[in-house]
């Protein structure tokens, strides 16, 4: 199509002595009209229409009447259709309005502070529980939802607040995947003695990269969408960058003191994001709402609007959002309060010691708001068998308890387990050596060639062998004993050597039924070369 530059492009005509730079705006300008002829095809950012290579436009790319990327030269359709004389694109200069209600920023950082706090505990207790061993993922990929719902009942949590912190820890946070499952990472001890502000805006920062969107409603049409740890890698492309942007806006949009709701947010990111939102598709909505939902739950946002630590952590600099974040959060506490009646009550968040003293002691039954333990035979006994003796639990429990003390009830608890404790023993054999001949079995036991069966007498007629019979067995014929074997139930273990096998007969089904019987070696080689030759 052929036409006239448009008015605003006309240059008058020079002579050949005229400026190059004349002659570049009678380029720009054919270019141009070049450019909103073309047909529009489709490319990943909206709005923009492919264009062609060619010279670089500087005069028109500073105006924003092109977009130079990769190499092409590409024109906004509002642009193309104003130059085709067709009018212009519906474009609003106003982004879309929220609508703002008041709200006391003393609420407001009241509940930032508390769900802060309750994410932290969250995040210690899911940890805990997988310390116990690897948590199964599914061969498929993700977590099965068996598996969630155990550390939800285990940790006190329900479902979608289980759901968040499995996937927030696993996003390059205080656990990864393994072939194994889902394991706390080696540095986690490290990450645990913190302070909770360090720890806090670490969390943030892993949920601004986190490669999905836990909290966001199911999507019916994808199965996957309710997974957990199902990541996916265009998600991934579209909820970091949408994270970033929903918070931006939604600082610039509600000022201090106002609050919103969830209502027309899509619209308004979308309008201040158009590449952005356009990535995201149909599920925008579902994202904003599910980013919705996990900024209020980490002390981002709090009765629908920003935080302090939220617009610190904007523009206020890492020092600044690091003072937020220690004015919201409590320090961990190093006390606990100890009851007559077993329990045991920490209220706040305990520090990492208290809280491996308690959980090696006493069974968790609350993690959330007051934590709580409780003290029953079968949590002191494991704490026993941890290598813990009565005295040394007592004297812990007492360094930690509110004022120092331990309830008599949970004292005598400890020491009547601990004079329990270990009256029955079991160790481990690979086998046992008995006989009558008391002298006979001390000459054994004190031979230095058996010395490696690890031998212990376990009464005057019983030695012990920490290998399994054959190699006790053996060590004994070694040395020069004769031992005999015997079943698990005392009756002789009757040991039939294995004979030679004979080897197998030759397969004769590709000779002749006639072949003689040959014994003249040169008769035999004969016959071969013969036989060779057929």
């Amino acid at each position: 199509m052929n036409r006239p530059a448009p008015a605003a492009f006309q240059v008058e005509t020079v002579q050949p002595a005229a400026s190059l730079t004349a002659h570049l705006r009678i380029l720009t300008a054919e270019q141009i009209t070049e450019l909103a002829d073309l047909p529009v095809l489709s490319f990943r950012h909206a709005g923009l229409r492919f264009g062609t290579p060619g010279l670089p436009l500087p005069w028109a790319e500073e105006r924003g009447l092109v977009v130079s990327a990769w190499g092409v030269i590409q024109m906004p359709r509002e642009v193309a259709l104003a130059l085709r004389g067709n009018g212009s694109a519906p474009f609003d200069p106003r982004a879309t309005a929220l609508r703002l209600t008041p709200v006391a920023t003393e609420v407001v950082e009241q509940e930032a502070a508390a769900a802060a706090a309750e994410t932290l505990a969250a995040v210690t207790a899911v940890v805990q529980i997988m310390s116990s061993g690897p948590v199964p993922l599914l061969k498929t990929g993700g977590m099965g939802v068996r598996e969630l719902r155990r550390i939800a009942k285990a940790a006190g949590q329900d479902e979608d607040r289980a759901r968040f912190t499995i996937e927030l820890i696993a996003a390059g946070g205080p656990a990864e995947a393994s072939d194994a499952g889902l394991t706390p990472i080696a540095s986690y001890d490290d990450f645990a003695a913190i302070e909770p502000a360090d720890r806090l805006l670490d969390l943030v920062d892993d949920w601004l990269t986190m490669p999905a969107c836990p909290l966001a409603p199911a999507d019916p049409g994808d199965p996957a969408s309710a997974r957990v740890l199902y990541w996916d890698e265009h998600e991934e492309y579209t909820l970091v960058p949408l994270r970033g942007l929903f918070l931006r806006a939604l600082a610039e949009a509600v000022p201090e003191g106002t609050a919103t709701s969830p209502d027309g947010l899509a619209e308004r990111i979308a309008w201040q994001g158009p590449a952005i939102s356009d990535r995201a598709d149909d599920d925008l909505d579902r994202y904003v709402t599910g980013i919705w939902r996990e900024a209020h739950v980490l002390g981002l946002l709090a009765h629908g609007t920003p935080t302090a630590l939220c617009r610190a952590r904007l523009s206020g600099g890492p020092t600044a959002a690091r003072d937020r974040a220690e004015a919201m959060l409590p320090r961990p506490l190093d006390a606990v309060l100890l009851q007559n009646d077993l329990t045991a009550v920490v209220t706040g968040t305990p520090s990492a010691a208290l809280l491996e003293l308690l959980d090696s002691a006493a069974a968790p039954e609350s993690r959330s708001g007051a934590w709580t333990w409780r003290f029953s035979p079968a949590s002191v006994r494991a704490a026993l068998d941890a290598g813990h003796t009565a005295e040394e639990l007592l004297a812990r429990l007492a360094a930690v308890a509110d004022g120092g003390r331990v309830p008599q009830t949970l004292s005598y608890l400890i020491d009547d387990l601990a004079r329990r404790y270990g009256r029955v023993q079991v160790r481990p054999t690979g086998s046992c050596l008995c006989s009558e001949d008391t002298t006979l079995l001390t000459e054994i036991r004190n031979t230095r060639s058996l010395r490696p069966l690890g031998l212990v007498a376990l009464a005057p007629t019983v030695l012990a062998s920490a290998k399994p019979p054959a190699e006790t067995l053996a060590a004994l014929r070694a040395a020069g004993y004769t031992p005999a074997s015997l079943q698990a139930d005392g009756s002789p273990a009757i040991e039939i050597r294995q004979r030679r096998r004979a080897a197998p007969a030759p397969d004769t089904a590709d000779f002749d039924d006639d072949f003689p019987a040959l014994h003249d070696p040169a008769e035999v080689a004969r016959t071969l070369l013969g036989r060779r030759g057929r």
